[in-house]
Formats: structure tokens, sequence, C-alpha cells
């Protein structure tokens, strides 16, 4: 059940000077435009409170979890959790961690204008049931149950919350390693869903590199890597750091062009399908709500390998294991 306060009638109306706050997730759950109210009506009006910050995160799921934390300057700095369901209580039980950090004096002072919990009436017992046979005796017994009510602890429980998902878009340049002869520059666009542990994303990558020639007076190819991919992610991490563990499905076109001396047509193009399994790990800070950088680190691994051959020389062979490194920016959607 919310807290419930009491305030005194002659409490004055302040403004909100004193308490700052902010978060490191977006905004939910707790009414921080309240926090200072509240936490000033618990220490007392004749209450001097000193400056303080008070961070806070929220993370949805069954039941909320809040982080609180706060600091004054003084080298003090208080660590809270809070888990409930009901965020009413949640906004009260962090204004009450403030009023004790700013004045636990002040909050045992005000203890008298809290709510009195109800006083409850003595139940006097039944009078005993006169003696009955046993054919009464078992419908007795039959009515006591059918009018029987449950205790408290039998009550079913509320049903979990199944938190709705974000949308997402990426933007990552990288460096790639393995897949091309002399190293290559890729780019990579992405969308998704994301929840708080869990991100799928699709999108778009292309990869090309500089051209390469066995001798000066041989042909040359360059190589241009093109094609679409789909990840699924695990996302460890709280509050505004986040290291997302990947699996992505890519499948590209990967284009040989050859020419220079000795072709006959001036330029030869040869298409081969790649197929890869990537895992990769990618950093997250959220710099705010709606932009994330990341970081990335990819491996891909060959499916498909190819051989790329000019007049009967090995000029390239894809190898078995790449690498990519590269950063980006994420913009979330609320």
């Amino acid at each position: 059940m919310p807290l419930l306060l009491s305030l005194p009638p002659d409490l004055p109306v302040q403004a909100q000077t004193w308490l700052t706050t902010s978060w490191t997730t977006a905004p939910a759950c707790i009414d921080d435009a309240s926090l200072g109210e509240r936490s000033r009506a618990l220490v007392g009006a004749q209450a001097q409170p000193r400056p303080t910050t008070v961070e806070l995160s929220a993370t949805p799921g069954p039941a909320w979890t809040i982080d609180v934390r706060l600091s004054d300057g003084t080298g003090i700095v208080v660590d809270r959790q809070l888990r409930g369901d009901d965020c009413e209580t949640l906004t009260d039980a962090v204004a009450l961690i403030v009023a004790v950090h700013v004045d636990a004096v002040g909050v045992v002072r005000t203890r008298p204008t809290l709510a009195e919990p109800p006083v409850v009436a003595p139940v006097r017992p039944d009078p005993p049931d006169p003696p009955i046979d046993d054919a009464s005796t078992t419908a007795s017994s039959a009515t006591r149950t059918v009018v029987a009510t449950p205790s408290g602890d039998e009550r079913p429980a509320p049903p979990g919350r199944i938190s709705r998902p974000r949308m997402s878009g990426s933007a990552a340049v990288a460096g790639e390693l393995g897949l091309q002869p002399k190293g290559a520059a890729a780019v990579e666009l992405a969308l998704g869903l994301w929840w708080p542990h869990v991100r799928l994303e699709i999108g778009g990558l292309v990869a090309f590199g500089p051209a390469i020639a066995l001798t000066e007076s041989s042909p040359a190819a360059d190589f241009t890597f093109a094609g679409g991919l789909a990840r699924a992610c695990g996302v460890p991490g709280r509050g505004s750091i986040e290291v997302p563990l990947c699996l992505a499905l890519e499948i590209a076109d990967f284009r040989a062009r050859v020419s220079g001396p000795g072709v006959e047509e001036g330029t030869v193009e040869r298409d081969s399908l790649w197929v890869g399994l990537t895992p990769s790990v990618r950093p997250t800070w959220a710099v705010g709500k709606y932009v994330a950088l990341f970081g990335l680190v990819d491996v891909p691994i060959a499916l498909r390998r190819h051989r790329y051959l000019v007049e009967g020389t090995q000029l390239h062979t894809i190898a078995p294991v790449g690498a990519r490194f590269g950063l980006g920016v994420q913009v979330r959607v609320p």
C-alpha cells in the first residue's frame, strides 16, 4: 500500500531548490517532480535541508526495480535498490530515503503526523453449537465450508507485466580484416526492437577494400562485400552501461572485379555467395534518453569460402575467420 502522509496544516509551500534529480535511464514510475515536497513533509517545516542530488534508474519487469544514489557534497554517498509493483509506494519510499539522509532526527520528530493505523474492534467468539447428530454435523460443516472466507495469503498473485519493446536505428563504421586481401572499410545500418535484456536487429552491411595485383604487369582485382544480416543479442548491464552479447547470420554477395593487362573484355566481374555466422560484443553507453554510443568487435566466421584465380594463379582466398572493429551511434524511439 502507498505510504500515507498527513501534512501539518501550517506547512508552507517552498520551491524545490535544494533537491536535484537526474536519470540514468528513461524516467519511469517515480514521480520525481514531487520528491522535494514529499521529503520536506517528512523532515518538517523547520528543517534546513542541505543541497542534495538524487540519481535514479528504473528497470521494468514483473516488479519495478528502482536504483537510488544520493550525494550531497560531503563525501557521503547512499546507494539503495527498491523493488515493488506500486509506483506511488516506490515514490514515497524514495522520498523517505532522501529525508532520512538529509535529517533523520527531523523524520523521527514528524512521526506523530503519520496516519495512525485503524483500530480494529475485538470480535466476540460465537457461542458453542448445541449437540447435534452426525447427519446434522455433516450438513453444518458443508455450510461453513461454503461461507468461509480465505485468508489473505490465499489470494492469487497479480499477473506479471510484459514490458513493451522500443524501436531503435543504428549506424556504425568499422575496419575489417580477413575477408578481403588487404583489409576493408565497412558500414552497417540496422533497425531493431529491444527490451531491457533482449535485442533483435535486421540490417545491411557493405565493405570495400583496395585493389590487389600479383605483379605490376598482371591484372588487378578489387573486392566488394554487400549483404544483409539478422542479429539477436542478450543484454547484460545496468543503468546507462550495457554490454550486448550477439550472434548474427550474414548473407552477402562477394564480388570480384578484375581489370588491367590481359583482360580482353576490359573488366570481368565474378559474384559469389558468402554466408557466415558472426558472434560479437557491443558495449553501449546511453548518453541520453534517445541516443546511445557503442563500440563493436565482430568475429565473422565463413560458412562458405571462395578462392579467386587470375591466369591460373591464386589471387585471394577468403579466411575462415575475420574481424571487425568499429564505433557506432544508436537512436532509440520511446
